[in-house]
């Protein structure tokens, strides 16, 4: 083996301690879940600036600071606020109602993809979901294209 790296491999895999440009997009990860945040994490950080949050009120606080372009956000988090009051508060804000929000979360059913949809979610992820899906549905979202549909074949 010569040591190269496979053909498409470095595609999938980006170099890990390459920073985002100065003006890449924010995207803030909402999620009580550490390894959750880390997959995105590593999944996004050398196209976008990345930002954290653990739950409802760190990532309204953020929000309010940072102004996201996009927020990746779970919906069960611990505390009084969960995802969903984020999402409204978002949509509901002249502020902050164009930042894009994507749902991520093991709320699949169908009940549940409506509520998103009514409340003004962009996108629907469902756990266990594709990190290269959310990385397709933000660059289409961020480049102004007009798909806005998340996985797991739910569009919002």
């Amino acid at each position: 083996m010569s040591g190269s790296t496979p053909k498409g491999l470095a595609a999938q895999y980006p170099d890990r301690h390459r920073r985002a440009p100065i003006d890449a997009a924010k995207v803030l990860i909402v999620d009580d879940h550490a390894e959750i945040r880390r997959l995105l994490t590593v999944s996004l950080q050398g196209e976008y600036q990345i930002l954290e949050a653990v739950d409802g009120a760190s990532a309204l606080l953020a929000i309010r600071r940072q102004h996201p372009r996009v927020v990746l956000l779970d919906v069960m988090m611990p505390g009084g606020i969960n995802g969903l009051d984020v999402l409204d508060s978002i949509k509901s804000d002249p502020l902050t109602s164009s930042i894009l929000v994507a749902l991520v979360t093991a709320r699949g059913q169908v009940v549940d993809l409506d509520d998103a949809r009514k409340r003004g979610a962009d996108a629907y992820f469902t756990k266990p979901f594709s990190p290269l899906k959310v990385i397709t549905w933000l660059r289409s979202s961020l480049s102004g294209a007009s798909d806005r549909s998340g996985n797991s074949g739910q569009g919002v």
